[in-house]
């Protein structure tokens, strides 16, 4: 057993692989958007059924929306902005090898201040927060 310790929990990602730092990525983008989604709808005492009916779909897909189960398109993302009249925004910029990392850290300090459900959903993984895995 390695006996490092880590200064931050997310040390280890840069000692994972390309694919596995991308799917961090992928995940963060994913989560900004479920919590954006999931933070309107409570913050406007909204049940699922209520921003299904604003946004003509089914109560089931904004249930997928909010856990990150579907990868909405940028379509479809764009369409969302615009029902619930919210800024929508796409950056390409070079970046450092430390912006993913504060991408992710970021996220993490974000998700701990306004997770509201106790779970998070990390490369695919459902986590109960407050639980022994």
């Amino acid at each position: 057993m390695n006996d490092t310790i880590l200064k931050s929990p997310f040390d280890w990602i840069n000692d994972t692989s390309k694919d596995t730092q991308e799917l961090f990525e992928l995940d963060d983008l994913l989560y900004n958007f479920s919590i954006t989604l999931f933070d309107y709808r409570n913050n406007r005492n909204m049940n699922q059924k209520q921003l299904a009916e604003i946004l003509n779909v089914s109560q089931a897909m904004i249930s997928k929306l909010e856990s990150g189960e579907y990868n909405p398109s940028l379509a479809q993302l764009w369409k969302i902005a615009k029902k619930l009249d919210l800024d929508f925004k796409i950056t390409f910029q070079e970046k450092s090898n430390s912006a993913a990392i504060e991408r992710i850290s970021s996220a993490a300090s974000h998700w701990s201040k306004s997770n509201t459900r106790g779970k998070i959903n990390l490369l695919g993984f459902n986590r109960k927060i407050g639980t022994s895995a």
